[in-house]
């Protein structure tokens, strides 16, 4: 019996010295390896749990201290498969295999960011694998806002949007009655004068162009928008015969020069002494077909031309 002991105790012995000696010899996990970006993103954290960018050619100054920035993520360690864990819930949900969850590499998400009240909400983010393909997208299921925890990454980007959201001032363009050199002619007839702000163009990847659109209404047309002005000014609480002083319409459009879409993302209303009689931002882009001869279509036109030649 004895013997029995001494040899039990001999193997426990080599088991534990073998074990520990694989356990040496196991090598650790690789790192999370960082994307390969472009110059418009720019680091603005990183640690044991994740790195952060910010892309700094994608960032739209809105009104009212908003900004929207695309980010992208990097999780690593325990907040990586906090991600995986998560991600696989939502493969399940869209009837997809959940182990794909474990390709995870980056995230980037779509987020708007309150300069004013400190608040943040995201409106859409990717999934992205090692292999760089799309593993999960969605638009965000609600856009409810929330507090910028001091200290947090979010806080992080808050810093680098909004100091920039100070040195550049979300206001369109506001003409002056003898238009500078910067305002293209594209259109004119009885209806209506249009202009496009040629210094404000801004050539987005996939065929996307934003450009600030400036309408002088005349005639019937001018009527129309008085008629809906005053409702829009009615239903704020605002006096309706406001709108009696209409001069001009700028808007913010995008054009979308492959698919020939557009959606119109802001619109501000200037009385006669160039004061804001109505403003008003999509929550969301809206995209319409470019009608033929229509005015969108002549703001194509223009832009697409000049998107070609940029290439």
């Amino acid at each position: 019996m004895k013997r029995v002991f001494v040899l039990i105790s001999l193997a426990m012995a080599i088991l534990v010295t073998v074990g520990n000696v694989f356990a040496q010899d196991e090598p650790p996990k690789p790192p999370i390896p960082e994307p390969s970006l472009s110059p418009d993103w720019s680091l603005v954290v990183t640690d044991f749990n994740a790195t952060l960018y910010v892309n700094t050619r994608r960032i739209n100054h809105l009104r009212e201290g908003i900004v929207e920035a695309w980010t992208l993520l990097v999780p690593k360690g325990e907040w990586r498969r906090n991600w995986v864990n998560t991600l696989k819930t939502f493969l399940l949900l869209q009837g997809n295999d959940p182990n794909n969850a474990e390709k995870l590499w980056y995230i980037t998400s779509l987020d708007k960011i309150n300069c004013k009240t400190h608040q943040y909400t995201t409106e859409k983010f990717f999934a992205y694998s090692f292999g760089k393909t799309v593993l999960y997208s969605a638009p965000s299921q609600y856009n409810a806002w929330k507090d910028i925890v001091p200290g947090s990454i979010m806080e992080e980007v808050e810093k680098l949007v909004c100091e920039k959201h100070k040195d550049e001032p979300p206001k369109p363009p506001i003409p002056e009655p003898s238009l500078g050199p910067e305002w293209k002619l594209v259109a004119t007839n009885p209806s209506v004068t249009l202009y496009v702000n040629t210094r404000r163009i801004n050539y987005l990847p996939e065929g996307i162009v934003e450009v600030w659109a400036l309408f002088v209404p005349r005639g019937e047309w001018r009527k129309t928008l008085v008629n809906r002005l005053k409702k829009n000014l009615t239903f704020k609480g605002e006096d309706p015969n406001n709108a009696e002083r209409l001069r001009y319409v700028v808007v913010l459009y995008k054009i979308n020069c492959r698919t020939r879409q557009y959606a119109r993302l802001e619109e501000v209303v200037y009385s006669f002494e160039k004061t804001v009689l109505y403003s008003y931002s999509s929550q969301y882009e809206k995209w319409d077909k470019i009608i033929p001869g229509s005015f969108a279509e002549r703001i194509e036109k223009y832009v697409c031309k000049k998107h070609k030649e940029k290439k």
